[in-house]
């Protein structure tokens, strides 16, 4: 993401493994399968699948935290979850094969509640979350969440939209046409 070093440390700090980052490469390994099965090269696309199968899996034991229900990024040489809570922990909603009740949990809890989502900031200390719409980078994190809402089903040019309308009118002040 653009604005990682925001919620995980500057340029070339090299100490974060980032969910967002994971999660693309398992769609990536996903996209490869249908390329290889569509070329004609069934045991290609037998491999990439497996390993996205596994780096799923890894995403999931690394990045997950249960209690809090959100996707974390971690601070790999400390070796602990970073309770920073950013746009990153929904690219799994997009990226990734999730159980419906950690997608929904995801969705319910943090996307779609305003305590989380309500600030322009990008990580308020105070109630620990934050999606990165911050003037600069504002439209940035809203972009990544378009197709998160074309994957749960939603039309992001509808009115009654309930994730990134709702958003950038909380947290940018923008209002849309009906």
């Amino acid at each position: 993401m653009d604005n990682q070093d925001s919620r995980a440390g500057g340029w070339g700090s090299s100490a974060i493994g980032g969910v967002d980052l994971n999660c693309y490469l398992a769609r990536g390994l996903r996209a490869m399968a249908v390329i290889a099965e569509a070329l004609g090269l069934s045991r290609k696309a037998v491999g990439f699948t497996e390993h996205a199968q596994r780096l799923e899996q890894l995403i999931d034991q690394t990045f997950w935290d249960e209690t809090a229900g959100f996707y974390y990024d971690r601070h790999e040489r400390e070796g602990r979850a970073l309770q920073v809570k950013s746009v990153a922990g929904f690219i799994p909603l997009w990226a990734l094969p999730l159980p419906q009740e950690r997608a929904d949990r995801l969705v319910s809890e943090h996307l779609l509640n305003p305590a989380e989502t309500s600030t322009r900031e990008y990580y308020n200390a105070e109630t620990g979350c934050g999606l990165g719409l911050d003037p600069f980078w504002g439209w940035s994190s809203l972009a990544y969440l378009m197709p998160l809402e074309q994957e749960l089903g939603y039309d992001p040019t509808d009115p009654a939209c309930p994730i990134i309308q709702p958003l950038a009118a909380r947290c940018l002040g923008l209002r849309f046409p009906s």
